[in-house]
């Protein structure tokens, strides 16, 4: 799944990691641009796309089209988390590239339905960690406080680059 789908390339991506899989690849995306500025984001900036567009995109430059589903929608409608709920009922892996602190806290308030009762990992990969410390970081990290304890699990820091980070979620630890 992605939080942040813009064109569809991390969804390429994550299905050329995969290779050949029968698993389902949710993007879910405004296709608006960004709700709000920031201080390093405009608001409105990655508008340059619509839910057409990135369906093409991705019909054009993957063999298994039938594989990606994309959900419009801001994450806090409650009609993106029924069209999730539509489409899965699980998670293995979580690419979040929303940009702004903001639409990541809302993001996971999204999965936080598929972490009740939850026994396999899940992976948690963040874009844009470092562009701005009181963005992305900050919104998991406080998100994680109240969530580990909540859904009991335990995050481990697997990989982080200058913008980057990967967590592998461990439940009932």
């Amino acid at each position: 799944m992605e939080f942040g789908t813009w064109r569809g390339l991390g969804l390429l991506i994550i299905n050329l990691c995969f290779g050949k899989h029968d698993r389902r690849l949710i993007g879910i995306d405004s296709f608006e641009g960004l709700p709000e500025s920031s201080t390093i984001w405009k608001k409105g900036a990655f508008a340059n796309t619509s839910l057409n567009f990135t369906h093409q995109n991705i019909s054009t430059k993957s063999s298994n089209r039938d594989s990606f589903t994309l959900i419009k929608g801001w994450f806090n409608d409650k009609s993106v988390s029924d069209s999730l709920c539509k489409e899965t009922n699980s998670i293995a892996l979580i690419h979040f590239d929303a940009d702004l602190g903001s639409s990541t806290t809302e993001a996971l308030k999204v999965i936080e339905p598929y972490l009740k009762n939850r026994i396999e990992p899940i992976f948690f990969l963040f874009d844009d960690w470092g562009c701005n410390q009181d963005e992305v970081p900050d919104a998991f990290l406080n998100w994680l406080a109240i969530a580990q304890l909540t859904y009991n699990f335990q995050a481990y820091k697997i990989s982080t680059t200058r913008l980057t980070r990967y967590y592998k979620i461990i439940f009932n630890f």
